[in-house]
């Protein structure tokens, strides 16, 4: 050994082989040794009981570890210190690592360990703790090395960390204070309280070193050994607090003090029923300390906080013991004077003094503490990169591991009003952090590189304090924010950063929930799913999250296809990322792919992710947990759009089983599935109970929200549209105008513009059942009024408002005006939705059926071959929309008197819908009877068009010229009014016979089909057709016989 380098709490060993051939040289941060405490433990026997069990490592090949095992506080780390350093002065190693080796520490040691040999890892946070392992010891091969894994609370959590190579020349030593059952080659040593004498040598030293030698005494000591129990960190505890109370002037005696501490220990035990318990006595006489510090004068604060601090410091306190210090209140409390007052660290700047560092590790922890940090910058005179990282850093990463990930869960109500409530505390820490590190950056005495890892930080705590008012809600201050931290990060981070890929897709999330502009939300995704995807490499949350946000933007725009996409992107990645398929993230995910299965109207393939999405719910949480209860409700509304509504019905009484137990009776989610019980009601035209449950659900939003709440206007609404259902329109319009007079009050007119505008529509609808078209147009007038002045002119609602304005023309008989609605709302939904769109698509199919009413069938069918084309491109080959499209293609046709081209479509109509629908679904039973009726249509044409040309046939042998009631016609000329008949009848089908005198030859022919033979058989054909069909749905009109249809 030929150097030593100590900075702070740890010592730097750089080594240099004997042989100086031989040059094996570590870098200095290798071997990490925590100081010798001033006061070595007298326990010579267990230090010389050790080193024989060791023995020579020169000839040792075992990989057997040595256990030091005890309680808290019996010495355990202190006596594995003696037992390193004294190694050291042997030059018995030429390594030693000291690693914490609790739980959660394992990785981060060996971590840093492998750093320190130049182990360079591809992605540290992937790669198995097992590979670091082997990769260290490969590299130590060729060195003598002891390794000491202290606080290790698991002998399982580290057999891993075990050396596999028996060859090498290696030492193992344990700390524990866990009792465990060590395997039979384990040579294990347990540690007790000091003996009497143990006692008084050790409280000797103490008092050497604390300049008390004039109060110590042999029956201070005893009285001291026998109150503490002999434990060694209780005694030096004890010493130190006395010698402070002797520096401050205090009058507290050894008696007097040691009269409190037993009271209270045994009001501690007698309470936990633990009596003896060394970690509770330990706990006490630190909070009796800790509560003797508090009431010290304020003059003597910052040296009695130095002071204990020290005895903290100088004393290996295990990181347990500090952990439960820290959960007690009077304890934290006291901790925090090392932070608020900045006599103390000005004094730990400039002199010896240093925290534990497991006292640093256990306040990090605590980010409750960060409020009450009020430090004068002025004192900090020398504040570098060490400093930053002592005191800074773990309060800054604190905040950000608590904040980055609000954004990401699915709360239900308490989780949410919890962590609404800690994004509030968080934000206060942050802004009081934020300032210290304004103040930082902008003085002179901070260097360069220091001002960069504080503006680093600063970053960082922007970026949380907009997690947290995300969290709240705040929008605009959210975006406002990201706007303002956008130069600042690009600084110090750059345009390839994470940090900036994050602080993009808050942005994009403020921007999104504001509706400033949908695209730009979507850029802004893309570019940190770019960033993300670059940097990574390969799978990862951020990059998932980030899919998941996009597919989730795309939905609300409703661009299903886009929002597939990414969805199914983002599924992919979470299955190889958590192999065990059990992962909240991945069921949600599958919600999401479900919901935009059941938007394209697949509904057995959204069935199905909803089943997988319930599976693994019920493997992550309780049975009544919210989200079960969530999918329970989704699959009961996929049943719902498949019409098996006593299928929807048990899944929604399922839902609300478990929504009552997880939320109680009045909770506003069980009155969402109670409205969705009522739409099955309705539809099923079981109004009194629809009635029911929709009283229901309004009692509870009455309960949650008061007398006015716009969701209590839409339970209004609702059951105004049962009454209008049940023709009951007075009420229907009581209740409609008391839901909209609510919900004008209730929202701000640009907010609640489609609100209105659709209780408008159905306060027009009633006026529409009613016969009152003036009414019903002026009320839809209205809507669009209303929303011409507060949406955009390409805004959606205006497209569905047009869209009804031309169903009430249409249902008029007026089908230019109609029609020219219906093209104004297509124009609008292209232009927002582009070409391929379920609404397009929809609007097209009304376009096509007004064509179809004004008997252009060539337009007609034009139109239909667009909407199929774009149901295609959207939901593939077999969907419900699309035998929809199938059918009416077909219907056209046979109005045409194309039977055979008709057939065809209907019937590939009716396989189609037997693949989406079950089989007494009403479609594919109204499909059938189309079917029917069309072939029977077809024969029975054949059969007319058989006796027109029987009737020809019988012409030729007539004479020339024959005489009908006086009126004479030529055989030629019955034989042409015959055939223009038939190809009437082939031309437009014969179920337009009726128009067979609108046609320009009609007047030519009249006579021969209006008198004779020929004109008998038109008219028996017409009473036959007219007698044995349906003739709902075709237009009334005068034949040239008078009949009418």
């Amino acid at each position: 050994t030929v150097g030593v380098f100590e900075q702070q709490q740890h010592e730097e060993i750089v080594v240099v082989s004997r042989n100086e051939n031989e040059n094996k040289s570590l870098r200095k941060d290798v071997s990490m040794l925590p100081a010798l405490p001033d006061c070595s433990i007298p326990r010579e026997h267990a230090i010389r009981e050790l080193t024989e069990s060791f023995g020579n490592i020169n000839s040792s090949s075992t990989i057997s570890p040595r256990v030091l095992c005890g309680c808290t506080g019996t010495g355990k780390s202190t006596l594995a210190l003696q037992y390193a350093h004294a190694s050291k002065e042997q030059n018995r190693y030429d390594l030693i690592r000291w690693m914490t080796m609790s739980t959660e520490n394992i990785f981060s040691e060996w971590l840093k360990f492998a750093a320190s040999l130049n182990i360079v890892l591809e992605n540290t946070s992937r790669t198995p703790l097992t590979e670091i392992i082997r990769l260290v010891f490969n590299r130590l091969r060729q060195y003598r090395y002891l390794l000491v894994f202290d606080d290790v609370d698991a002998y399982d959590s580290i057999q891993s960390s075990l050396p596999f190579d028996v060859q090498q020349q290696q030492h193992i030593l344990i700390t524990t204070e866990v009792e465990m059952e060590w395997p039979s080659h384990v040579f294990c040593i347990r540690l007790e309280s000091f003996t009497p004498t143990e006692s008084m040598e050790y409280i000797r030293c103490i008092c050497k070193n604390l300049d008390m030698t004039h109060v110590f005494s042999e029956s201070v000591a005893n009285l001291i050994h026998d109150t503490m129990e002999g434990l060694p960190l209780s005694l030096s505890l004890t010493m130190h607090f006395i010698s402070l109370q002797h520096k401050t002037g205090s009058d507290v005696s050894f008696e007097s003090f040691l009269d409190i501490y037993r009271t209270k220990n045994l009001a501690v035990n007698n309470m936990r029923q633990t009596r003896g318990s060394q970690m509770h006595s330990i706990c006490t006489l630190c909070d009796l300390i800790f509560e003797h510090l508090c009431n010290s004068p304020p003059a003597v604060q910052a040296s009695v906080v130095v002071a204990q601090l020290s005895a903290l410091g100088n004393v290996p306190v295990p990181r347990s013991l500090i952990k439960n210090l820290c959960r007690s209140d009077s304890v934290l409390e006291s901790v925090l004077f090392f932070i608020t007052d900045s006599g103390v660290i000005r004094t730990m700047n400039q002199e010896f003094l240093y925290m534990h560092p497991t006292v640093m590790a256990a306040l990090a922890e605590c980010a409750v503490f960060i409020d009450r940090w009020t430090v004068d910058i002025g004192c900090l005179p020398q504040f570098n990169n060490h400093s930053v990282e002592l005191f800074l850093e773990p309060l800054v990463d604190a905040i950000c591991d608590m904040t980055c990930s609000f954004d990401r869960k699915r709360y239900t109500d308490d989780e949410y009003k919890l962590t609404f409530s800690t994004a509030v505390d968080a934000y206060q820490h942050s802004v009081v952090l934020l300032s210290i590190l304004d103040t930082l950056i902008k003085s002179d005495t901070v260097g360069s590189a220091c001002r960069l890892v504080l503006s680093k930080m600063k970053c960082r705590l922007q970026l949380s304090i907009g997690y947290c008012q995300a969290i709240q809600k705040k929008w605009e201050a959210v975006l406002c924010l990201c706007n303002e931290l956008k130069q600042l990060v690009l600084e110090c981070y750059g345009a390839e950063n994470i940090m900036y890929a994050r602080l993009l897709s808050l942005k994009a999330k403020s921007s999104s929930r504001i509706e400033v502009d949908s695209s730009e939300a979507v850029e802004l995704y893309t570019s940190a799913l770019q960033i993300f995807t670059a940097v990574y490499g390969k799978p990862h949350d951020d990059v998932a999250y980030t899919l998941c946000e996009l597919g989730s933007l795309h939905l609300s725009l409703h661009e299903y296809t886009e929002a597939m996409s990414h969805f199914e992107q983002a599924i992919i990645m979470q299955r190889k990322m958590h192999r065990d398929e059990s992962h909240p993230v991945i069921a949600h995910t599958l919600d999401y792919i479900a919901t935009v299965n059941t938007l394209l109207k697949d509904y057995v393939e959204g069935l199905l992710l909803c089943r997988e999405s319930l599976m693994i719910k019920k493997r992550v949480y309780n049975s009544y947990h919210p989200e079960i209860a969530a999918t329970i409700h989704q699959i009961g509304r996929i049943y719902e759009l498949q019409g098996k509504y006593s299928d929807a019905l048990a899944q929604y009484e399922q839902a609300l089983v478990v929504k009552r137990k997880a939320y109680g009776e009045n909770h506003i989610s069980i009155s969402t599935t109670l409205e969705c019980m009522a739409a099955i009601y309705k539809r099923q035209s079981k109004f009194a109970d629809a009635v029911g449950v929709l009283q229901e659900s309004l009692l509870i939003r009455k309960h949650v929200f008061g007398d006015k709440h716009i969701d209590i206007a839409r339970t209004l609404y609702s059951l105004g549209d049962i009454a209008r259902s049940q023709g009951r329109y007075s009420l229907a319009m009581e209740m409609f105008e008391e839901s909209l007079q609510m919900t004008v009050d209730l929202v701000v007119e640009e907010d609640g513009a489609e609100e209105v505008v659709r209780i408008r529509i159905a306060i027009a609808s009633v006026y529409y059942a009613q016969g009152k078209f003036v009414e019903a147009l002026e009320h839809f007038a209205r809507c669009i009024d209303t929303l011409r002045a507060v949406c955009p002119s390409n805004h959606p609602a205006l497209a569905e408002c047009l869209g009804y304005i031309g169903g009430v023309y249409e249902s008029q008989g007026k089908y230019s005006l109609a029609l020219a609605q219906y093209e104004e709302a297509l124009g609008i939904e292209r232009a927002v939705y582009g070409l391929n769109h379920v609404m397009v698509a929809q609007t097209l199919t009304r376009i096509a059926q007004v064509y179809k009413f004004k008997e252009k069938y060539v337009e007609a069918l034009t139109t239909y071959d667009d909407v199929l084309q774009i149901r295609r491109a959207i939901h593939g080959t077999n969907h419900a929309e699309i035998a929809s499209t199938l059918s009416a293609i077909g219907q056209i046709y046979t109005c045409q008197g194309k039977y055979t081209d008709g057939l065809v479509y209907l019937k590939q109509a009716l396989e189609m819908k037997k693949l989406v629908y079950p089989a007494d679904h009403q479609s594919v039973i109204a499909s059938q009877e189309t079917l029917t009726r069309v072939e029977k249509q077809e024969r029975f044409r054949e059969v007319i068009l058989n006796r027109f040309r029987t009737y020809i046939d019988a012409r030729q042998h007539e004479s020339a010229m024959s005489v009908t009631l006086g009126m004479a016609y030529s055989r030629e000329e019955k034989v042409a009014a015959a055939e223009f008949v038939i190809n009437h009848i082939k031309e437009n089908g014969f179920e337009r016979i009726n128009t067979l005198q609108t046609s320009d030859e009609y007047k030519k022919h009249e006579g021969p089909l209006t008198n004779g033979r020929l004109g008998k058989l038109l008219s028996d054909l017409f009473e036959e057709f007219y007698s044995s069909r349906d003739t709902s749905g075709f237009e009334r009109s005068r034949t040239a016989r008078g009949a009418t249809t």
